[in-house]
């Protein structure tokens, strides 16, 4: 392959992520609801003023300090007839960790291939902040976390087989929900638990969620041949969208501690189950020894005489290891049995055991 050849694929794969993660972003469909949007925009602006996918556009910038004069504006710009291919107008919001946020929204049509078009990307250029430092800083954490979940899920993708008692777990999992009929999948990752069984499942109905993009791209691939799932990118415990009780069972593998807020998630998946509804779960904890299973993975990879191929794999899972050593220092057996309890779930099973003793695998019932 010639060097053009390769610079073209390099830049075809990967600027698309690289794009998704670093200025806040939404996407709209051709009726204004907001349907995507990226980690800086989720930072900045949706969680703090607590926006949900599916939302109308309009519900957003009335938000603004200057968001009745937007909508005034929108009325004579967005007219049926004369929709703008390129767009931009000042957006003024505050924030209480940042202060006034002052924004140059800019707004392109998405075209298809058959030139119709199908929605909008709106980006918020950040022009000034009366904490720029604090808002940047944040951002610069949040678009890291991203990287390292990809670095993860890359690394994860090649080593799960090696990881000890990773399958096991996964096989208990599929015995909790196999008879279930309605079943979400929260924080699924790459997809690569759920592939290795979603094909034994008996349900009528899977919804799948994964953020990160990532994960997500190969989340598709998995699910493609699965017409019975539906993909949702979106924070993994959050589903506004569906109503109280729509499902038998949640379910999620090496993903909880991803969640925000782990009270409000747990609160969040009882509202989603039927009463008796079944939440199981596998999950690192406070307590995971990570150089530990790492040394266990790599044993295995090396028995098996696999390590010159992997060995770039191992790199990265240690590099991940140490990330999520950080990022479960408050996860602690004792916060997520007390969490469970609170938000009326019985436990059922609480197996400290799984994943070589490095892992927690929960099921539990709403009560």
């Amino acid at each position: 392959m010639n060097k053009d050849n390769t610079h073209s694929i390099f830049i075809r794969d990967f600027k698309r992520p690289v794009y998704d993660l670093i200025v806040p972003t939404y996407i709209l469909d051709s009726n204004f609801h907001i349907v995507d949007w990226n980690a800086a925009f989720d930072e900045i602006c949706a969680k703090s003023l607590k926006l949900s996918l599916g939302m109308h556009a309009s519900k957003f910038v009335l938000m603004w300090e200057n968001g009745k004069e937007s909508m005034q504006r929108a009325t004579k710009v967005y007219s049926m007839g004369n929709m703008p291919f390129v767009d931009h107008e000042p957006a003024i919001l505050k924030n209480e960790r940042y202060g006034t946020i002052q924004f140059e929204k800019v707004a392109s049509q998405i075209i298809d291939h058959h030139g119709v078009q199908k929605g909008w990307v709106v980006t918020y250029n950040i022009c000034s902040a009366q904490q720029k430092g604090l808002l940047f800083d944040d951002i610069t954490a949040r678009v890291e976390s991203e990287l390292h979940w990809s670095v993860y899920a890359a690394a994860f993708e090649q080593l799960n087989p090696y990881v000890p008692g990773f399958t096991d777990a996964l096989a208990t999992i599929h015995d909790h929900v196999q008879e279930s009929k309605t079943l979400c999948n929260l924080g699924a990752g790459s997809g690569i638990g759920l592939s290795k069984f979603l094909d034994k499942l008996h349900c009528d109905k899977i919804v799948v969620s994964e953020f990160n993009e990532t994960m997500t791209e190969q989340l598709k691939k998995r699910l493609n041949k699965f017409k019975h799932a539906e993909l949702l990118r979106i924070v993994p415990g959050h589903l506004p969208m569906y109503e109280e009780q729509s499902f038998d069972a949640c379910f999620t593998y090496d993903g909880l501690y991803r969640a925000h807020d782990l009270n409000q998630t747990f609160g969040e998946i009882h509202r989603l189950l039927d009463r008796g509804g079944l939440f199981t779960f596998l999950t690192f904890h406070k307590d995971t020894d990570f150089p530990m299973l790492l040394k266990q993975t790599s044993d295995e990879v090396k028995r098996l005489q696999k390590f010159e191929k992997l060995h770039e794999s191992i790199d990265a899972l240690e590099k991940s290891f140490a990330n999520l050593s950080q990022v479960v220092k408050t996860f602690s057996l004792q916060t997520i049995k007390q969490l469970l309890e609170k938000n009326n779930f019985r436990i059922e099973t609480w197996d400290t055991k799984a994943l070589a003793k490095q892992g927690l695998l929960v099921k539990a019932v709403k009560q």
